[in-house]
């Protein structure tokens, strides 16, 4: 028995459902070289992330997801930084007067190799010190406000550069703190430093997912460089166990790997409606390299998301162009784009494809990976419309729990349901609805609330009738006669 008090909604699909629209939230985990690691960290442009992160570098992941999601129009990205025990911090230590070994310790502000960038200067002022820290990019100065001695303890140098720095931290050895002064020394680097990715399994994401992500609100899910159908399946589990139980709703945008053949796609078992598996492979040219890279469909599906993330619910991504590289099946035989045969194979199994249509590149179709391809639910478009339908019915209905089950209290629910889908209605995002039901359930405790709703659907055929007409008659008008 459930004793908490909760909304729980009931879908049933004999009702003709529409899509939901509006900038979405994407949650994106990955490997990187710098930033805080296992945690949520919200950017609303890649420039912001990259801040934070920093440089890509090879085998990493999340600023190549971020950066092909915000180039096809994400808005808010919710990153967080995945890593594998051995991660850690760049570090040195610096002698003082004695000679002391180590009175000061420099430690970079987060785990990673990037923190090996991170160079040290100790120079002296009268009788003090003052201390340079830069990664090449940034260049902090401390100087203790231009003092003629600079800082003249240990103790002085920690306190100015702890909390202020945005590069490192500095430990202070016990019995050094006003003795022992540290040395002058030039331009040194930090060492050590470790990204964590050694070792680095699926777990570690579903790790991150239970611990960090999952009472956030997002409403898509991108782990860029993970393709593993059964990782899939797995990854499908816990977002239904979220949904289920925390009434949070989100979809997982993913791909297939690099240059994986259409049978081996055809044949993947992971499924459902909150599941886009996207196809082929693409190509990526990264900050650090000048040859492109091919990344598997993973990426593509950051690409997809981003579409999605862009437009509201109710519009669908199918035929929306995506702004990539390039795309590749086979490079091999250099095959790149799939024909119009292949395209409606993959559709039939449930998958995204990705293909050179009219000139440009395009989502084929916007689908989800549900087993039964007549369902309501195959399109990405649906699946969105309903989630957003419920959360917004969820958050009205979530203030009534505690009232007294009375016709008054029922009567205002109804209202209030009925003024979110008449909203919903205006924003077009169901084309229309029945005034909604609220009468007491099986027990005294529960009320029951009956809706119906007409979503609004994506244009996917349209039929054209051409008739022809054979003219008879005089034909001098052409010559003007």
């Amino acid at each position: 028995m459930t004793y908490l008090p909760s909304i729980k909604i009931e879908t049933k699909e004999d009702v003709t459902l529409t899509t939901p629209g509006g900038p979405a939230v994407i949650a994106m985990m990955g490997t990187a070289q710098w930033g805080a690691l296992n945690e949520v960290k919200t950017f609303t442009s890649f420039a912001n992330l990259l801040d934070h992160y920093k440089a890509d570098a090879s085998g990493l992941t999340l600023v190549k997801g971020a950066d092909i999601a915000y180039n096809n129009g994400a808005y808010v990205i919710k990153a967080v930084r995945v890593g594998h025990t051995g991660y850690a911090k760049s570090t040195e230590g610096f002698d003082g007067a004695g000679p002391t070994a180590d009175v000061l310790t420099f430690d970079a502000l987060y785990e990673g190799t990037y923190g090996d960038n991170i160079m040290v200067t100790i120079l002296t002022q009268g009788t003090g010190r003052t201390i340079t820290v830069t990664d090449g990019v940034t260049i902090e100065n401390y100087t203790n406000n231009n003092d003629a001695n600079g800082y003249t303890t240990n103790q002085d140098i920690a306190d100015a550069i702890n909390g202020n720095s945005a590069l490192v931290t500095v430990t202070v050895k016990a019995g050094s703190e006003t003795a022992n002064l540290v040395d002058a020394v030039t331009a040194t680097a930090l060492t050590g430093g470790n990204d964590g990715t050694s070792g680095l399994i699926f777990s570690d994401y579903t790790t991150a997912f239970d611990n960090i992500l999952y009472l956030e609100n997002f409403d898509i899910l991108c782990i860029p460089g993970q393709s593993s159908d059964s990782d899939h399946t797995t990854m499908v589990g816990k977002i239904n166990t979220r949904v289920n139980a925390e009434k949070k709703y989100c979809m997982y945008f993913t791909g297939v790997t690099a240059e994986e053949d259409i049978a081996t796609q055809k044949a993947r078992t992971s499924a459902g409606e909150r599941l886009v598996l996207c196809s082929p492979a693409m190509f990526y040219t990264p900050t650090y390299q000048a040859s492109q890279l091919t990344l598997d469909g993973s990426y593509l599906g950051c690409a997809v998301a981003g579409q999605v993330a862009a437009r509201d619910v109710e519009v669908s991504v199918t035929r929306k162009e995506v702004s990539v590289e390039g795309i590749v099946i086979d490079s091999a035989t250099k095959k790149y784009y799939y024909n119009n045969g292949e395209m409606d194979e993959l559709l039939g199994a449930g998958i995204t494809p990705i293909s050179l249509i009219s000139g440009s590149l395009k989502v084929a179709r916007g689908v989800t990976r549900i087993t039964d391809k007549s369902s309501i639910y195959f399109e990405i478009t649906i699946q969105r419309i309903v989630d957003t339908v419920k959360s917004q019915v969820q958050t009205k209905l979530d203030g009534f729990l505690g009232d007294p089950n009375l016709l008054r209290i029922r009567s205002t629910m109804a209202r209030e349901v009925d003024g979110v889908l008449q909203q919903d209605k205006l924003d077009e995002v169901i084309v229309d609805y029945q005034p909604t039901e609220v009468v007491v359930g099986a027990s005294p405790d529960t009320v029951l609330v009956s809706m119906w709703i007409q979503p609004t659907f994506s244009i996917n055929f349209i039929n054209v009738s051409l008739a022809i007409t054979r003219l008879w008659g005089d034909w001098k008008w052409l010559n003007k006669e």
